[in-house]
């Protein structure tokens, strides 16, 4: 199965704050290593996903998207540039290709635009500047990045939560649980409990 990366851009209005100002507070979720018809508001009735379908209800629910890659870390360079791979030559996973310097992710252009970007918290855009890339892309990038822009009234806020399925049977639970359950409903996920549909909620 290909990896696929499904992306969720939906603006968020939190509280006060977001009122006296004119740009929204955007959440941007990625989702790793899934796919529409694991997910309720894509037609599968059997995948109980109440959040993510009523975050589809109430934002923009995408019918015709297409991978930007075959792989992963393609599919990230190309996201965060908007560039093709073909014109970066970052389209081999883990090519680490560098690239020219007047190509920014575009949460820098957001700061430009009175944005505080932040990113919790995987990065892996495949290309050799990575670092400093990151850096210039983001405000924040780590495990403790948050709605910090949103926090201290500092700016409207653009929040990336990067979702990967890593957790399994026995750990303690985190963020990326839903996923864990969607490898379980899909039986990519080797389990000692079995799941039937319906039993399993997730987001």
């Amino acid at each position: 199965m290909k990896h696929l990366e499904s992306l969720l851009l939906l603006p968020l209005l939190y509280g006060p704050a977001a009122l006296a100002q004119k740009q929204p507070n955007i959440l941007w979720i990625t989702i790793e290593d899934t796919s529409p018809q694991f997910i309720g508001c894509y037609g599968n009735d059997q995948a109980v996903t109440p959040v993510i379908d009523q975050l589809a209800r109430e934002g923009v629910r995408f019918t015709n998207a297409f991978s930007t890659g075959t792989v992963c870390s393609p599919s990230r360079s190309c996201i965060i540039t908007g560039v093709k791979t073909y014109k970066t030559g970052t389209g081999n996973h883990r090519s680490s290709y560098p690239i020219p310097g007047f190509i920014k992710g575009f949460p820098y252009f957001m700061q430009k635009g009175g944005y505080y970007t932040s990113n919790n918290s995987k990065t892996d855009y495949n290309i050799a500047n990575a670092g400093d890339f990151t850096k210039e892309a983001w405000n924040e990038s780590s495990g403790k990045a948050g709605w910090t822009g949103i926090i201290y009234g500092i700016a409207p806020s653009f929040f990336s939560l990067p979702i990967m399925a890593k957790e399994f049977p026995g750990e303690k639970p985190t963020a990326s649980t839903w996923v864990t359950g969607y490898r379980l409903l899909s039986g990519s996920l080797k389990c000692t409990k079995t799941y039937r549909p319906g039993e399993l909620v997730v987001w």
